[in-house]
């Protein structure tokens, strides 16, 4: 039975029963966490006085599930038995060799909260973990000196036959193979060939490679071989994959013949790459006294290097040209197709005089790259049924579909004029005037290019107007807004709401108009801290996203609410989040061999990605202390990612300097001195200081080889028996350390046999 993968996109509520727990009072049973009662104060799972034992409890799905979620439903209001750090483990069978899911931290809150659980192997790619029991494990409580209540628990997933079926059928086909290669390590490592070649010739293990376990290659040059032929096989992609990637940085400078034809220092702009027409343009921003109304465009190489022109100014104030007035905190899409500019919002004073709010714009330029005309669509979208004016608000538009998504932003009330440091608290007139409202921010809305008309997708968690969405995306500013043609989804992350940071990430599916949480806090694990202004591109080829800067919460600081309470933090770090495997990797950056350093902190700056090169280019945006302060420099950003052939060369180095390490105990100093200066250099990274050091080092090798050739032997052409020992002990590192380079199916695995042996008898006691 083959498996239906599009089935694995739609989990749904599992039920379950209490298969058992460590202890619990005779009120607050185990069974109250299958109801979900916020006002219930005994509905919930209370353990008895006994608060040295570990506490866990058990639930059975009745059958082997594909568990993808798990929701911890919470009391009514925060509470000092509330569980703070978890962990969930899950099996086909209750018993001590439980596999951990999931562990992290909850908020002390109300809100619900939705943990990811995996259901993925790592070790190979495509096989799904079904599982039957969950063992959730509290391990510390809010409050301290409490003991821990559970008061609900709900469970997603998938019990479809035509899931579960060949699920199980692949899991326990992985299992039998991982025993089976378990049995061969042991047997190769204790001298049992004999054994060992039966079982191997009888197992018929799958993507099984006999040369790799059988037996260590005869001669290098074999082993060379062996390497060669794995990159033509593509063995080496999955290493290449997971390997972390690195950034190089360049820095780029205004030309010295024309220093001027440069964007002055600012924030709050906006940039668009055009890959297709290898422009940049740039719009807008806050210079520190002033909003900017200037459009400037730099031509791009064609080979992916910069033009040698500088920035060309477009105009110096479009709105002399029918265009928008000076703003920043806008947001500015591009059109693939037609190379079409939109501009949406603007940040203004509470206390100015409301304008005409032309909060929708469009700017034309031709396929032939001339510079078109500007047209306002819409003097207030508001009206039109879209958006307020609203600012730091995300834009993206679909070209395939002629369809712009606008979600969040903080809506502008100028009508309403907070107190002047000025003002007197005993001015009748300043009495009368209402209190501070509560911020309003935006919800999700899409305009169609074609028919002119807005369509609301999405109120606000807190708008009069509820939405019919069940679990709706909480609107926020200075967030990140992604579109993902592949699933026609929008991915929505980060930003703030009311001071509190969010690190959350939703996946909203545009055809059936449903919110997904894909998780409450990524920041939890590995992954950046809950920020504002972090500035995120997305990677249709590779199926990623990047995320650079920003304004991030302290880790120290309390955070109530559905956000986290913020203490800033500004960041420099670059993230990258893969779709497929659903978590965050830090990269490190470097920078360019003509370049310099790195990309200071900043917020409220610009990224922009070009596909066509892979580059990203930053400028500007907030530094750190001077509130006037506007940094206007601009930084090429490559992101390096490891590859079959880097596999290869390191795989070559081990090699390589193994034969000559041989080569100075059997062969003249020339010939060794000869390969060392020209075989081994060719697949040397000079430019590594741990390799460049290594390779140094060898020429300690060729004294050694000198010293003992002057040496008188009776018996040349007999080996040593020590030094054989040796040259065996070093190639069987080399090829061990060749095996991670490998697919994990292929080569021995890391355990143990002998770990398995149960030395008192006693584990299920003990669990």
């Amino acid at each position: 039975m083959t498996m239906n993968h599009h089935q694995l996109e739609k989990p749904h509520p599992l039920h379950y029963t209490i298969h058992s727990c460590s202890s619990c009072s005779s009120t607050f049973h185990p069974f109250n966490i299958i109801e979900d009662c916020p006002l219930d104060s005994s509905s919930r799972c209370y353990p008895g006085q006994l608060p040295k034992k570990k506490e866990y409890i058990i639930i059975d799905l009745g059958k082997p599930c594909i568990v993808r979620s798990i929701t911890f439903g919470k009391f009514h209001r925060p509470h000092p038995c509330n569980v703070k750090l978890f962990r969930v483990w899950g099996s086909l069978a209750p018993g001590p060799r439980m596999e951990l899911l999931a562990q992290g931290e909850l908020k002390n809150d109300a809100v619900p909260e939705t943990v990811q659980l995996r259901w993925r192997n790592n070790q190979s790619t495509g096989i799904i973990i079904p599982v039957r029991y969950l063992k959730l494990e509290p391990l510390s409580a809010a409050g301290s000196n409490y003991n821990c209540s559970i008061w609900h628990v709900a469970v997603s997933g998938h019990d479809e036959e035509d899931l579960i079926i060949p699920a199980l059928q692949q899991y326990e086909k992985w299992r039998t193979s991982a025993a089976l290669r378990l049995c061969l390590k042991h047997l190769r490592q204790t001298g049992h060939l004999e054994a060992f070649e039966a079982l191997l010739k009888s197992s018929a293990l799958p993507n099984h490679s006999p040369t790799l376990l059988r037996d260590h290659p005869s001669s290098l040059q074999k082993a060379e071989e062996i390497v060669r032929n794995a990159t033509l096989g593509g063995l080496f992609d999955h290493w290449a994959r997971g390997e972390p990637p690195s950034l190089t940085c360049y820095q780029i400078h205004p030309s010295t013949q024309a220093p001027d034809q440069w964007p002055c220092p600012r924030g709050g702009h906006q940039m668009c790459l055009d890959s297709k027409r290898r422009k940049i343009w740039l719009f807008g921003g806050f210079d520190g006294y002033g909003d900017l109304a200037d459009l400037w465009m730099k031509m791009r190489g064609g080979n992916g290097e910069e033009a040698k022109t500088g920035w060309e100014l477009i105009s110096s104030d479009v709105e002399e040209q029918n265009g928008p007035m000076s703003r920043s905190c806008h947001k500015m899409i591009l059109d693939e197709l037609t190379g079409d500019l939109y501009v949406l919002g603007r940040y203004t004073e509470r206390m100015r005089v409301k304008p005409a709010t032309d909060t929708s714009i469009s700017s034309k330029a031709n396929n032939d790259g001339q510079i078109g005309q500007w047209e306002c669509i819409s003097r207030d979208t508001e009206s039109h049924g879209g958006p307020k004016l609203i600012f730091d608000h995300q834009m993206v538009l679909d070209s395939d579909t002629g369809k712009i998504y606008v979600f969040g932003g903080k809506v502008i009330r100028p009508n309403y004029r907070p107190p002047l440091p000025g003002d007197s608290t005993t001015d009748s007139s300043l009495q009368a005037k209402p209190s501070s409202p509560p911020a309003q921010y935006s919800g999700l809305y899409e305009y169609d290019l074609n028919t002119k008309i807005w369509t609301q997708l999405l109120n606000d968690t807190n708008s009069p107007v509820k939405s019919n969405e069940a679990n709706v995306i909480p609107s926020r500013m200075g967030h990140a807004l992604v579109l993902d043609k592949k699933r026609q989804s929008l991915w929505i992350l980060t930003g703030e709401r009311d001071e509190d940071y969010y690190s959350d990430l939703w996946r909203y599916h545009i055809p059936t108009r449903q919110s997904e949480l894909i998780t409450a806090d990524y920041s939890s694990r590995i992954g950046p801290e809950a920020g504002f202004s972090q500035r995120t591109t997305f990677d249709e080829q590779r199926d990623e996203w990047h995320m650079f800067g920003g304004l991030c919460r302290d880790r120290n600081s309390s955070g109530t609410g559905s956000g986290i309470k913020k203490g800033e933090l500004m960041s420099s770090e670059f993230w990258r989040w893969r779709i497929e495997d659903g978590k965050w990797t830090r990269v490190v950056m470097m920078a360019d061999d003509e370049g310099a350093n790195a990309p200071p902190p900043r917020y409220a700056h610009q990224m922009v990605f070009d596909e066509l090169t892979n580059h990203h280019y930053v400028f500007g945006g907030n530094p750190e202390g001077v509130s006037e302060l506007r940094l206007g420099d601009f930084w090429r950003l490559k992101l390096v990612q490891a590859t079959p052939d880097e596999a290869l060369r390191r795989c070559l180095f081990g090699i390589r300097r193994q034969q000559f390490i041989e080569m100075c105990l059997t062969t003249d100093a020339v010939t060794a001195l000869t390969y060392l200066q020209v075989d081994l250099s060719a697949v040397t990274n000079h430019s590594d200081e741990l390799e460049a050091k290594m390779f140094r080092a060898c020429t300690s090798y060729l004294l050694t080889s000198n010293e003992r050739s002057s040496e008188d032997y009776d018996m040349e052409f007999q080996a040593d028996e020590q030094e054989d020992e040796i040259l065996l002990s070093s190639r069987r590192k080399l090829f061990e350390g060749l095996l991670k380079y490998f697919p994990k199916s292929m080569t021995e695995p890391e355990e143990s046999l002998m770990d398995l042996v149960d030395v008192w008898g006693d584990r299920e006691t003990f669990w």
